[in-house]
């Protein structure tokens, strides 16, 4: 090489470690006094950081392990060391709201406090210890039937070829997966005289394999919430009917499931079985040993096709579609608009009498086991609003001619707001902001989050004053909704803002806007009545069962049978409550001490239940029940409590105030992050927020499934 060229090549390095150098001196400086950690040591810092009263009591697994667990049981008071003040016991504390899919998906494994309890002394480091041959033989075995049922495809020739091989080895092992699988060959299928067949397990073989211990301890009944939706496949269609025990974590399970090359044609001999059953368990109950407990269906969540199909009533495109209100549609731009706000509203009892002939086209079979008609059979948030309101919002400002549709360069700008927030988006939703150069590929959980977190701030500024604000209305109305809570506060108020989100629809978009999905918002706060929230009313639950579903479904033949000989394959669950108060709260990723100040164990992330809290830009702040804003800078384990500290911001105030202020919701604009550090507790976390940032300041959303 010559001397030109290493010169040449040295001056171009340099210059590329100075533009990085100032690159890295501007993000400090932009970023460095709110977000980042200060690596050095901080001259504002207090030495001594003030502690809260606060609870929680230490168990710490072996040493060297990067996971503690934190027993939420009560203890003596006892003394910290340095602090001075009394710690008692947390009370531990459960989860109300729905979940927005909050699973991290980290590749670290959390340590359980139970993690190792029912292995004895068969696992070291990891590992598995075996006494002799027969127990390792059995290991493989059960290890083999949990990865052959796994979701995905697998074909059972190549598994029976693996089971031949292993033989020899394995003298016990099955030689077919039939064998392996315990399947049952024997299923209740049945031609349809209309065409399709249908399998039927049942209600009661269902609960059969249930442990409905701690259930009934809780809720003294059985109560179900049921799914029916289609799902189409190659050629074909299945039509599952699925059930629900509330307010546990299991999934719905299979009720029966219909398969057919188009829908399911006659109501009666689609849920013949189905009503027989339920009309037996309603009457006389559901025996264990010598108990026997109560059976109720609470709600039946469906998308608008499905409720027509049961109901035996008009589609939503009829002119008196709409299930919630005599309202009588008309045909504007090839749309059934439906206007009038204030139609007589339908009820279980006016339903019975049809006081609307033209709405209904028969007679359900629900109604001979005295279903409410129109009470029990909700309004699906997760088609009306998410895929139905909010997709069509956003249709229009992208694709419908008018004075309300985005320039490409402001749908460009927004879409570099939503990639930008990629960053700071907590590990609670599922999918990340994207550009809506994807917008038709949304999917129901997106179009939630935007409505209710990110989309005020994408919006603002970039989309008209008027628009925004009509927007505003719909977001702070279905922010309430999703809340316990704020529905318990401002229910009224949520009425008022769906009734003028609607009103002003045709001033905006024109009369065609007001369709089904739009005009049925005035009825969604009557939906939440029984203290219920969206999410507890959504189809989002049965719509991943039917996921997962499909995935089970291994070859384009047979469907049923594979689908009712995996049903039998699996292990029987336990039922899991969804509230516990004894959430466990594990400990991971050990680090430095922040600025070496604090003394104890550091670690970066901390887990209670559904709430999850990482040291970074996208899950360490939260709100406290002072109503400080803190954003998280270490997580430290002394003395067999837990602390979290932070900094607080400083300056805090609305950030938008029509149609309320949004501090009413616990929506704030904050800047300005002390220099102080604070300390708190657990349990002195109102709810985990959503902090993006927004120029000089940032806009503070709280999470609401974490919400106290």
């Amino acid at each position: 090489m010559s001397a030109a060229l290493r010169r040449t090549l040295h001056r171009q390095a340099v210059r590329t470690v100075a533009k990085r150098q100032r690159l890295d001196e501007l993000v400090q400086h932009i970023y460095g006094p709110r977000l980042a950690d200060q690596s050095g040591s901080d001259s504002s810092d207090s030495d001594s950081i003030p502690l809260l009263d606060c609870h929680g009591d230490v168990i710490a697994d072996d040493e060297g392990s990067d996971g503690v667990v934190i027993a939420d049981d009560e203890v003596q008071h006892d003394e910290v060391s340095d602090g001075g003040v009394d710690d008692h016991e947390d009370s531990g504390r459960s989860d109300s709201d729905g979940v927005e899919s909050g699973s991290s998906r980290e590749s670290n494994v959390d340590h359980e406090s139970n993690s190792g309890d029912d292995v004895e002394s068969n696992m070291s480091d990891g590992n598995p210890q075996f006494q002799n041959n027969e127990e390792r033989e059995e290991y493989v075995i059960d290890a083999l039937r949990e990865w052959a049922q796994e979701p995905g495809v697998l074909s059972m020739s190549k598994l029976d070829a693996l089971l031949h091989k292993l033989k020899v080895v394995f003298p016990n092992m099955p030689l077919s997966y039939t064998t392996l699988f315990h399947s049952n060959y024997e299923f209740d299928i049945s031609e349809l005289p209309s065409g399709g067949k249908l399998w039927y397990k049942g209600f009661r073989a269902n609960l059969d394999q249930l442990d409905l211990k701690d259930y009934l301890v809780k809720h003294k009944k059985i109560v179900f919430d049921i799914g029916m939706d289609g799902l189409p496949l190659v050629n074909v269609k299945l039509w599952p009917i699925l059930a629900y025990l509330i307010d546990k974590d299991n999934d719905p399970f299979i009720i029966g499931v219909y398969l057919g090359s188009e829908d399911p044609k006659d109501v009666n001999e689609f849920l013949e079985k189905y009503c027989g059953e339920l009309k037996h368990l309603l009457e006389n109950g559901y025996r264990i040993g010598d108990d026997i407990y109560e059976v109720e269906v609470r709600n039946y969540i469906l998308d608008a096709l499905a409720r027509s199909f049961v109901k035996c009533c008009v589609r939503h495109n009829g002119h008196a579609g709409c299930e919630k209100c005599c309202v009588w549609g008309e045909y504007i731009n090839n749309r059934m608009i439906f206007e009038d706000l204030d139609a007589p509203l339908r009820t279980d009892e006016s339903f019975k009498k049809r006081e609307q002939p033209r709405h209904h086209r028969g007679d359900s079979p629900l109604e001979d086991l005295n279903t409410p008609m129109i009470s029990a059979f909700r309004l699906d948030p997760m088609h009306l609003l998410w895929a139905g309101v909010v997709k069509r919002l956003l249709d229009f400002w992208l694709n419908q001619i008018g004075p309300w549709k985005l320039h490409f360069e402001i749908a460009g700008h927004i879409s570099s707001v939503f990639d930008f927030l990629r960053k700071y988006c907590p590990v609670d939703f599922n999918r990340k902001p994207r550009s809506l150069h994807y917008f038709k590929s949304f999917k129901c959980t997106e179009l939630r989050r935007i409505a209710l977190y990110d989309g005020i701030l994408a919006f603002k500024d970039l989309i008209d004053t008027n628009i925004y604000k009509h927007f505003l209305l719909l977001h702070c109305a279905v922010y309430i909704l999703s809340s316990k809570s704020l529905f318990a506060e401002f229910r009224d108020l949520a009425i008022e803002l769906l009734r003028t989100f609607v009103s002003h629809s045709p001033a905006i978009y024109g009369h065609s806007f007001v369709v089904y999905n739009v005009h049925s918002l005035i009825h969604l706060v009557q939906e939440c009545d029984r203290g219920l929230t969206l999410d507890e009313i959504s189809a989002f639950k049965f719509e991943n069962q039917l996921k997962t579903i499909k995935q089970t479904l291994r070859s384009g033949l047979h469907h049923l049978q594979q689908l009712a000989r995996r049903d039998a394959e699996k292990k029987s669950p336990v039922v899991k409550l969804s509230s516990s108060k004894a959430a466990n709260v594990v400990l991971s990723f050990k680090r430095p001490g922040f600025n070496n100040r604090v003394p104890g164990q550091h670690y970066r992330r901390v887990k209670s239940g559904r709430l999850l809290l990482k040291l970074g830009k996208s899950d360490s702040c939260v709100s406290s029940v002072h109503g400080d804003i803190i954003v998280l800078k270490d997580i430290v384990l002394r003395q067999r409590k837990l602390y979290l500290i932070g900094r607080k911001f400083l300056n805090v105030e609305d950030f938008y105030d029509y149609p309320i202020p949004s501090s009413q919701l616990g929506i704030l604009k904050v800047s300005e992050p002390g220099h102080e550090l604070v300390t708190l507790r657990l349990r002195h976390i109102k709810s985990k927020c959503y902090l993006m940032p927004d120029g000089d300041n940032f806009l503070c959303a709280p999470i609401l499934h974490t919400r106290k």
